[in-house]
């Protein structure tokens, strides 16, 4: 730990004053559309639709919406640590997986709006 004179008490190393996330725009984007992605299919579910993507059907049989969603966003958090280990090591590694995990978690959002506009 490091301290001067004007402020006796130890600095944190600076690895801890970096900031908490590197990338917090395309997180955002992630979050927004894996939360789209959760609305849309529960609108297909209550309309007679299923949920394609076959290990979140497998845990919506077993465990019902409600855990579907948080099986959803417990993977959209173990995917945006492991985009954050990346970016801290190799920063242009960590924005292009950032902008193929935003890709990604639109595709299903534009594929349901393409379902939803067609019943329509």
């Amino acid at each position: 730990m490091v301290t001067t004179a004007d402020n006796p008490e130890p600095h944190a190393e600076s690895w801890l004053r970096s900031p908490l996330v590197l990338s917090e725009t395309p997180y955002i984007w992630v979050i927004v559309g894996a939360t789209l992605d959760v609305l849309l299919t529960g609108i297909i579910l209550a309309m007679g639709g299923r949920e394609i993507n076959p290990v979140a059907n497998a845990v919506l049989k077993a465990h019902g919406f409600t855990g579907m969603v948080v099986f959803k966003y417990i993977a959209v958090f173990v995917v945006l640590v492991g985009c954050e280990f990346v970016t801290r090591h190799n920063a242009r590694s960590g924005r292009r997986l950032c902008a193929l995990l935003v890709a990604i978690h639109f595709a299903p959002v534009v594929w349901s709006t393409g379902l939803l506009i067609g019943q329509l």
